[in-house]
C-alpha cells in the first residue's frame, strides 16, 4: 500500500488506520513481479502535468485530450472585475457537470459521471477531477456568484468523493 493511501485513509469515514505490522506484513510478502507489475501499471497510466507554456516531450508518453467534450448546459458564471481570468470566460453549471470556457482555450468539461473527486482547499477553492485527467480548478473568489456555484458543484457530487479540506 503506498504512502499517500496509507495517509489519507485514516481520514476517510469508515476506514480505520492501518497498522504498523500489517504494513510491514505485505512488505515482507512483496515479491519482483508484484514490483514489475506496478512499474508497469505506473508506465501505462502516467500522467505529467507542467505550467503553460511549457510542452512536455517525452517519448511513448500519450498526450491527454486538451478537451474532454463539448461544454455543458447550464447556468453560467461570469468572472468578477478583478479575477484573474480572461475576458469573456465562463463557468458553466449544469445537471450533467461543470465545464470552463477560457477565451483562446478548448473548453474543459468534467461529467458528473465521470468524477473521480472534488478536493475542497482553503478560502473557496476546490480541484473537480474526472475519470480521464480533466481538472477543473474552482475558485469561488474569482466569479460572480463564485459560493452559489461552488455550493451546486458540492451538492452534485457524492459525499464518498469528496476531500475536505484540512487546515494546518
Amino acid at each position: 500500500m503506498d504512502y499517500a493511501l496509507t495517509t489519507a485513509l485514516p481520514h476517510v469515514p469508515g476506514h480505520d488506520p492501518i497498522s504498523r505490522d500489517t504494513l510491514r506484513a505485505e512488505l515482507d510478502a512483496l515479491t519482483a513481479d508484484d514490483v514489475r507489475l506496478g512499474a508497469a501499471t505506473i508506465r501505462d497510466h502516467a500522467i505529467l502535468a507542467v505550467p503553460e507554456p511549457t510542452t512536455p516531450q517525452l517519448p511513448g508518453l500519450p498526450r491527454l485530450p486538451e478537451s474532454t467534450s463539448i461544454p455543458v448546459h447550464g447556468r453560467a458564471f461570469r468572472p468578477r472585475l478583478c479575477a484573474r481570468l480572461p475576458l469573456r470566460s465562463r463557468l458553466i453549471i449544469g445537471d450533467d457537470g461543470v465545464s470552463m470556457l477560457l477565451r483562446g482555450r478548448a473548453p474543459l468539461t468534467v461529467r458528473y459521471d465521470e468524477v473521480t473527486g472534488l478536493v475542497h482547499g482553503a478560502r473557496g477553492y476546490c480541484d473537480l477531477a474526472s475519470a480521464d485527467g480533466t481538472t477543473i480548478a474552482l475558485d469561488a473568489n474569482q466569479w460572480r456568484g463564485g459560493p452559489i456555484a461552488l455550493a451546486t458543484v458540492s451538492a452534485a457530487i457524492p459525499q464518498h468523493l469528496q476531500v475536505p479540506h484540512y487546515p494546518g
